[in-house]
């Protein structure tokens, strides 16, 4: 995952959180409101789709300034924790994209494996068990903890 992918993806989780923050339970509620289409806006929150433009038009939606936006304490500690980097370097093993890792390992869509990359969940024991599941040849202690070789 390069630095544009987590980037965007710690918008779009900044986005989501800041829109329930301003009483939209819904995003469909939430774009219909401010006139974007709601595929649209879905995919930014979900860390897709960006251009500057629809960014400034959700972020006046929030009646949120851009620069404010931008130095938000959870935007300005980008980086990547370390769950994200041992799933990072499984999936660059692999030589498979995000969608084929998580269809590999059960999941249909990437967005819990999109919540390690961004920080906002620690890969869980199922996520490990999953992943040692569908590709043996990793070490689950090294998977977990990072401790030991990579590789069975």
């Amino acid at each position: 995952m390069n630095d544009f992918d987590i980037i965007s993806l710690q918008f779009g989780n900044e986005l989501r959180k800041l829109r329930i923050e301003a009483g939209y339970k819904s995003y469909e509620q939430f774009a219909y409101d401010n006139d974007i289409s709601r595929i649209q806006y879905w995919k930014m929150e979900n860390g897709n789709n960006f251009t500057l433009k629809s960014l400034l038009k959700v972020l006046n939606g929030l009646n949120i300034n851009f620069n404010d936006f931008i130095n938000r304490p959870s935007l300005m500690s980008i980086s990547e924790n370390k769950s994200s980097k041992r799933l990072n370097q499984i999936i660059q093993h692999l030589k498979i994209s995000k969608k084929e890792f998580s269809k590999a390992i059960g999941y249909k869509n990437t967005t819990l494996i999109n919540n390690v990359f961004t920080g906002r969940n620690e890969m869980s024991e199922n996520l490990i068990k999953k992943i040692f599941i569908g590709f043996p040849e990793f070490n689950p202690d090294w998977i977990k903890t990072g401790s030991g070789k990579m590789l069975q």
